[in-house]
């Protein structure tokens, strides 16, 4: 090969062993660089999961919250409807006389009767021995047993 070089007047190129290049870093190292790399994808990936799961999940509280509202609404509704009955009421003479008695107040004439210890109303009375005796004796007569 030599020969042919030579008669062209040119040298022939050095040919060089191919050297096996040392690695850059050692394996530990190599091997940390990596792990990191790996742990700063997972980072990233799961930021961005996070952000395309978030609007969905805020869907699902605002639906929590529309079903809140939703109640308050209908709750508002029964009370203006009570209240505008209660209105209606009162532009009648009689809902107006109603709502001043419940007040305390009299007509003119009227006199306030005041008792002192009253005693509690029948139906509030605790039922006695006798009294259930009565009414079974005489539930027994009426049905002709």
């Amino acid at each position: 090969m030599n020969d042919e070089y030579n008669n062209l007047d040119v040298e022939a190129p050095v040919r060089r062993k191919a050297r096996k290049r040392k690695p850059i870093l050692g394996l530990v190292p190599r091997f940390a660089f990596m792990a990191a790399a790996l742990v700063g994808t997972f980072v990233i990936c799961g930021a961005l999961l996070g952000k395309l799961i978030e609007p969905y999940a805020f869907g699902a509280t605002q639906s929590q919250q529309i079903g809140v509202l939703k109640s308050q609404l209908n709750t508002t509704a029964d009370e203006n409807t009570r209240l505008q009955q209660r209105r209606d009421s009162l532009a009648k003479p009689e809902g107006i006389e109603v709502a001043a008695r419940s007040q305390g107040y009299l007509r003119k004439g009227e006199v306030r009767v005041v008792l002192e210890n009253d005693p509690a109303p029948i139906a509030d009375r605790p039922a006695t021995e006798n009294v259930l005796d009565r009414w079974r004796s005489a539930w027994l007569n009426f049905a002709g047993r």
